[in-house]
């Protein structure tokens, strides 16, 4: 359950729009505005919790998918096959396997122990994203959404009867791409690029 990178009101702030007659209006084209920037960043914002697989590296630390890191609940090593062909995960304990756990931005450190090399033999429960939305990535939202605002006022092919349906309206907008890979641009440095 995703939640809104920008709220309502700021959009509204720069669109110059006062009332609610346009609220839902505003909140299918955000929808739309925030999943393409999603999509760009190539990861979700938000605080997002994730059960994930990572080959061990002979080393004592691991890079997670997701970031930045706010909290690790669980780390298991795979132990392999029980007599019923069921995979067989083992905790590993602090104090027992390793010292002290250490959260990066994208990585975790185990103290006193070292990720054995192996195929996804190491799952990580943990919990990424950001609390509050970057403010780069919140400004690149609204002025994503006045552009396409804008865009959408001025177009004859869109009507309030298109928004009744729940139809992805602003796909039948043609925007200035060159405006809007400009600002996509003011974000790069948020992106996950996938090795």
């Amino acid at each position: 359950m995703s939640m809104s990178l920008v709220l309502l009101n700021e959009y509204k702030e720069i669109l110059h729009i006062e009332g609610n007659d346009e609220d839902e209006f505003i909140g299918i084209l955000a929808q739309e505005i925030e999943g393409i920037v999603k999509e760009h960043l190539n990861f979700e914002i938000e605080v997002t919790d994730y059960i994930q697989e990572y080959d061990g590296n002979n080393s004592d630390f691991l890079i997670l998918d997701s970031y930045p890191i706010k909290s690790v609940s669980k780390i298991e090593v795979y132990e392999g096959l029980d007599s019923s062909n069921q995979e067989i995960w083992r905790e590993l304990i602090k104090g027992v396997d390793y010292q002290r756990l250490i959260i990066g931005s994208s990585m975790i450190i185990l103290e006193g122990y070292t990720f054995l090399e192996g195929y996804k033999n190491y799952r990580i429960k943990y919990q990424a994203g950001y609390e509050d939305c970057p403010s780069v990535i919140k400004n690149a939202c609204k002025k994503l959404m006045k552009l396409a605002y804008d865009e959408l006022k001025k177009s004859d092919s869109v009507g309030i009867s298109s928004l009744s349906q729940g139809a992805n309206f602003s796909r039948n907008v043609v925007f200035d791409k060159n405006e809007f890979s400009k600002i996509l641009e003011q974000i790069q440095g948020y992106r996950k690029v996938n090795v």
